[in-house]
């Protein structure tokens, strides 16, 4: 032995060691350094290196929480570059989630691999990226909203996940030195989320209202197995004989070391299996190696992590048509509903339901019925402008049109034909009306308009797609319409409480007048009504019957002529009322050529030649300025100038002089060469 060197123990019991001058020594128990003199003047001290002193476990004192795993795989499709966003439905990202970028074939011109990004969502099928920088730790650009400008699509999948949950030792060893180790973190918990990333086809039943969904069966990898490599007792080393497939997570290694007829057992060895990015079990860490295993019998178990989920599979669904479906009566469904509280139900606007409303495209339909949410339903035939009743009558066209293309994957048209599914409609906005199938309109219920849905019918008079109402109400509908016992007590005794009906108004006399909560006399006997005495009275107020032709005036007398019974009636006109206008006349007077200039920043003055009729605050318009004068358009009032200057005008024949008149002269301005009119 020389002091110095390095040599490597073997373990024989716990009071004797062995020697050697090589790992591979120590290992096989071959080639033991032998000790030729002993030096008896003092004891022998062997000390570990540094090579041996190693993190042996790790305690967790705190497991914390809220951990979670998200990888979501987008192809380049769901890339766009003209707003910068990732698409994929239901992406389940929240806004501000920490996320990684990878790829497989070409990257996205913009991201980058060694970077985290912040996520910025847009909704539940769209996102955009912040850059955060290395580690996450730049957050500017997050909290500006500024996102990552994508030059190109990329080619192939693009990868988004969460950044790997890493726990990192630090540590100072014996020789006073830090170092850094990187341990690998065990997180177990249940699946939350799944993503589907390919539809298939063929799945469900092609039978109505028969649901057949397929089977989802979680796998976390299979068919991994491999060996221990046992050298006096101990696992050295473990080979792989086959990585498996399908493991999104490291197996968990047990070893079998319990064995039938075997009385020792082994004990104390730890391993950890690695996998690649493909899912497949690459290599074997030995942790520790136990002791006491047996070469023949020890064998290792892969056994994939976690078990118990269950999945279900939700096949789409297509709505059916069923005017399509039940189409009877030349192109009309009435049903009975009783279940829905309702007498009737009609599914499509057909020949015998417009003849009940005399619909017959001769002039504007009626109101046919209803919506829940408060708008009217009127039949087929509307204006053609929707803001003019003088622009004619025509057949209200639906924006929706038909395509067997709408639907992927779609059950053969021998037995659904085209038009059977809902799904087999579109909105396009070809037509008249709005995705609910209505649209503002003048009727003569609404002069001043209203939203109102239509009954839409082809031009042979057959209900078309969607008959009546869209796949929704324009407006949120009324608690009551839906459900009238929501805010109605149907049960409240109407008799013994303390309300006065009022039934003058309701004309409970008439034939065919019927009140569930008033009592109708007829009803109940017959009435026989005898006049017995008359008594004199005066007279309470007069009525006009007539207006009559004549021009009369406030206070004139009342001559009511003889009568045979009462006097002193005297009354006068308190009220008249106007005649009518028959006709309005107006004239517009224009002058041309004039000279517009400004008198002071807010006021122009326009110069008129040789005269104008127009008299101070008259309203006028300039218009045909070769320059845009702002705050010149529109009506304005003008302020005529009134000059003080007089004009002396000669008056009589040619040749005579010395008779002159003065004139004054106000509004019209006056200047040289202006001629004055005398009116």
């Amino acid at each position: 032995l020389q002091t110095g060197n390095i040599y490597y123990s073997k373990f024989i019991n716990s009071s004797t060691i062995q020697i050697h001058n090589t790992k591979l020594d120590a290992q096989l128990g071959i080639n033991t350094i032998g000790i030729t003199t002993e030096n008896n003047a003092g004891l022998m001290k062997f000390r570990t290196t540094n090579k041996k002193l190693k993190i042996d476990s790790i305690n967790i004192l705190n497991p914390g929480q809220g951990y979670s795993n998200r990888k979501l795989i987008v192809q380049s499709t769901g890339i766009n570059t003209s707003n910068n966003s990732i698409n994929f439905n239901n992406h389940n990202f929240t806004n501000g989630d920490f996320v990684e970028y990878e790829f497989f074939d070409t990257a996205i011109s913009g991201l980058s691999t060694t970077v985290q990004y912040k996520v910025l969502t847009v909704n539940n099928n769209s996102f955009r990226l912040a850059n955060a920088g290395v580690g996450g730790t730049n957050l500017s650009d997050f909290n500006r909203g500024k996102f990552v400008d994508f030059k190109t699509v990329g080619v192939g999948s693009h990868i988004f996940k969460y950044p790997e949950i890493t726990v990192t030792i630090r540590a100072v060893t014996t020789q006073q030195t830090e170092g850094t180790f990187t341990a690998t973190p065990v997180v177990r918990g249940p699946i939350v989320d799944a993503y589907l990333y390919n539809a298939g086809t063929d799945y469900g039943s092609e039978i109505l209202n028969f649901q057949r969904t397929p089977e989802i069966n979680v796998e976390s990898g299979k068919n991994a197995e491999v060996r221990p490599v046992i050298l006096n007792g101990r696992i050295t080393d473990v080979f792989v004989l086959s990585g498996g497939s399908g493991y999104t997570s490291p197996p968990e290694l047990t070893v079998n070391s319990n064995p039938v007829g075997i009385a020792t057992t082994g004990s104390g060895a730890r391993l950890r299996a690695l996998i690649n990015s493909a899912g497949i079990v690459t290599s074997v860490v030995v942790l520790a190696q136990g002791l006491n295993y047996d070469k023949d019998t020890t064998t290792i178990k892969a056994s994939s992590v976690g078990s118990g989920a269950i999945l279900n599979g939700f096949v789409r669904r297509l709505g059916i048509n069923k005017f399509a479906k039940i189409n009877d009566n030349g192109g009309e469904v009435v049903t009975p509903t009783p279940d829905q509280g309702l007498e009737y139900a009609a599914i499509g606007y057909g020949q015998t339901l417009r003849n009940a409303f005399s619909d017959n495209g001769s002039f504007h339909s009626p109101i046919i019925g209803w919506a829940y949410d408060g708008n009217p339903i009127y039949g087929a035939y509307g204006y053609k402008n929707p803001e003019s009743i003088q622009s004619g009558i025509k057949l209200v066209e639906s924006g929706y049109n038909s395509s067997l293309s709408y639907i992927t994957n779609r059950p053969n048209t021998t037995t659904f034909p085209l038009g059977f599914f809902v799904d087999d409609y579109r909105f396009v906005d070809n037509g008249d009306l709005d995705e609910f199938n209505g649209r503002f309109t003048i009727t003569n219920e609404f002069p001043q308009g209203v939203y109102a849905y239509y009954a839409t019918i082809d031009g042979s008079g057959n209900p078309e797609f969607p008959f009546f109402i869209g796949n929704s109400y324009r407006l949120s509908s009324i608690s009551e319409n839906v459900n009238p016992a929501s805010s109605i007590d149907q049960n409240f005794d109407f008799n013994n409480s303390n309300l006065v009906r009022n039934t003058f108004p309701q004309k409970i006399g008439q034939q065919g007048a019927s009140y569930d909560f008033a009592i109708e006399p007829y009803k109940v006997f017959s009435q026989d009504a005898i006049v017995d005495t008359v008594k004199s009275g005066s007279i309470d107020f007069i009525s006009v019957a007539s207006t009559g032709n004549a021009r009369y005036a406030v206070g004139d007398l009342i001559n009511f002529g003889q009568t045979e019974v009462g006097t002193g009636l005297a009354a006068e006109v308190s009220r008249i009322g106007g005649r009518s206008v028959v006709n309005i006349v107006s004239s517009e007077e224009s002058y041309e050529n004039t000279i517009v200039t400004w008198k002071d920043p807010n006021t122009v003055r326009v110069s008129i030649k040789p005269n104008f009729d127009l008299l101070d605050q008259d309203l006028v318009q300039i218009s045909g300025l070769s320059t845009f004068v702002s705050g010149l358009t529109g009506s304005h009032k003008i302020s005529a100038e009134t000059p003080s200057a007089r004009l002396v005008v000669g008056f009589g024949t040619t040749g005579v002089t010395g008779m002159t008149t003065d004139v004054t002269v106000s509004y019209i301005p006056i200047s040289v060469g202006s001629s004055v009119k005398i009116s």
